[in-house]
């Protein structure tokens, strides 16, 4: 989903990595976050999803808001697929549900 993220009243974010130095430095970090589970921030380093091949056939019990990077989907070239509690789809449409 591509909209702009609302930011809302959730509960402070207990488990965070950081690359920024922000830990334990006083600044109340991750807790200053709100509304994740875990909250990641860099400014030169990318966030590493798994890799493989066909996880219809791969993962015996996938659960429902799973992602994984698909090598062997659109021809060889991968995509990043959801499962959505039913089906693995690739994301590819930059919308959001309703």
């Amino acid at each position: 989903c591509f909209e702009t993220p609302t930011t809302g009243t959730g509960l402070p974010v207990k488990h965070g990595i950081t690359s920024l130095q922000r830990a334990g430095t006083g600044s109340n970090w991750p807790m200053v976050r709100t509304g994740a589970h875990t909250a990641l921030e860099a400014k030169t380093k990318g966030f590493v999803i798994n890799r493989m091949a066909s996880p219809e056939t791969a993962i015996v019990n996938p659960v429902e808001g799973m992602l994984v990077f698909d090598t062997d989907a659109n021809a060889g070239e991968g995509c990043l697929k959801l499962y959505d509690g039913t089906s693995w789809d690739c994301l590819s449409n930059p919308t959001c549900p309703e």
